[in-house]
């Protein structure tokens, strides 16, 4: 399994309550439908259009992975 973090694209990080998602799946396919399902959707469909996916790597620099406080 791989970690996948899914970004609300720019455009629309400014009404949306959920901005970033990390799923773990096998691919970024599985990722994209994990997220969209209703527990995690807000108001966009986690797909190419909305959001971008990036798969999380072990070897990534230290630091926090995500915060996301929009609205909070």
């Amino acid at each position: 399994m791989k970690l996948w973090l899914l970004e609300a694209k720019e455009e629309f990080t400014g009404y949306i309550k959920n901005q970033n998602i990390v799923v773990r799946a096998e691919t970024e396919k599985e990722a994209r439908d994990m997220a969209t399902r209703d527990e995690c959707r807000d108001s966009i469909v986690w797909n190419k259009d909305y959001a971008t996916c990036k798969e999380l790597l072990p070897d990534g620099e230290e630091g926090v992975v995500i915060v996301d406080n929009n609205g909070a």
